[in-house]
């Protein structure tokens, strides 16, 4: 049976009680005084930025910190001239850090990264020694790293025939000998091998060659190359590449290239006098090029003279962080930073071009 419409009673349809029913009594809504209302909105405001502060945190301690070893060296491509240096990478909350070390390629060009090689999976010390044949020739503190330049693949490195021994795990066990254009290696037996640049095939040594390394491999000197460790520069403060020493520098230049201002490091002493890496030799950068490069240690921020050796003119250019090492390029002499910047002076125009490593 339906109900019609008008004949439901008043009190119903106004939603009133029932007859004989109370009538619930209203609700009274409470005012907050203004000053309340102020104080809820400080207190909220303040937890909003103190959640804001830990994640702010968080992302802090998670963000990679990347810093780069004192060494590089450049490699001819099929994609072009490529910058190899050696990178340390910190990442990971504080509680749990963990570290990385690698090798990272840059296009001299675009500033971009073409490839990344890890050739440990841990925290090892990571050195870029030489690039010359197609492969980058490396040391690490698990013997001698090769990598095949244009694509970052890692190669093995053959020891000589009917040897048993295995390269010395010391990232100090290898060196690039300047002299003669080839890798030297300290095997764990205590004899040295020898690397033809270009080559993964290790070869034994004479009897004068491994006696004149083999206690430089094992006993290096106090400059071993470490991030942060800064370049060598001669008596005259010019900035050096050496190898097969305590500098913790490169050479480039291609062993088939005459070295261009090459000289026994014995005869290129350091401001303080001291041999700049003895027995070995060094090279001063740029000097293929006309140009010399002398940094400033005296200023803040730091400077660099480049003096043309042609005309004798020298112009000084600001750099934006200290110099970790110094190479040759098809255009001219560059320098690695500390923090990351790569600068590189063209011999032909004198331009100063500066790019970012990726």
């Amino acid at each position: 049976m339906s109900v019609r419409a008008d004949r439901v009673p008043p009190s119903l349809a106004r939603g009133n009680p029932a007859p004989g029913r109370p009538r619930p009594a209203p609700v009274a809504r409470r005012r907050i005084p203004p000053a309340e209302r102020a104080l809820s909105l400080l207190v909220f405001a303040a937890a909003m930025t103190g959640l804001l502060a830990i994640a702010i945190a968080i992302v802090t301690r998670l963000d990679p910190v990347v810093t780069y070893s004192a060494s590089s060296a450049t490699a001819e491509t099929s994609v072009g001239e490529l910058l190899i240096t050696a990178q340390v990478s910190l990442s990971g909350p504080s509680s749990d850090r963990r570290t990385e070390a690698r090798l990272v390629a840059t296009d001299l060009e675009s500033g971009s990264r073409v490839w990344t090689a890890d050739p440990n999976g841990r925290d090892l010390p990571l050195t870029v020694l030489v690039a010359s044949g197609g492969l980058v020739y490396a040391a690490s503190g698990d013997g001698p790293v090769l990598v095949d330049a244009d694509t970052g693949v890692v190669r093995p490195l053959e020891p000589p025939p009917g040897s048993t021994a295995a390269p010395a795990l010391d990232v100090t066990g290898s060196a690039h000998d300047v002299a003669t254009g080839r890798l030297l290696v300290l095997a764990d037996d205590g004899e040295v091998w020898q690397v033809p640049l270009g080559g993964r095939a290790a070869e034994a040594t004479d009897t004068a060659t491994a006696a004149a390394w083999r206690a430089t491999l094992a006993h290096p000197l106090d400059g071993t190359p470490v991030p942060g460790a800064g370049p060598a520069t001669d008596a005259r403060g010019r900035l050096v590449a050496s190898a097969g020493c305590d500098a913790p520098l490169t050479v480039p230049t291609p062993p088939a290239a005459p070295v261009v201002g090459a000289a026994p490091a014995d005869d290129l002493s350091g401001t303080d006098g001291s041999p700049v890496c003895p027995g070995g030799h060094a090279v001063v950068v740029g000097a293929a090029h006309g140009i010399e490069l002398s940094p400033t240690t005296d200023t803040t921020p730091p400077t660099v003279d480049i003096a043309r050796t042609g005309d004798g003119t020298v112009t000084r250019i600001t750099l934006p962080g200290r110099i970790l090492a110094a190479f040759d390029t098809d255009d001219g002499p560059g320098l690695l930073l500390e923090n990351g910047a790569v600068v590189v002076i063209e011999a032909g125009s004198g331009t100063v071009r500066e790019l970012a490593i990726d």
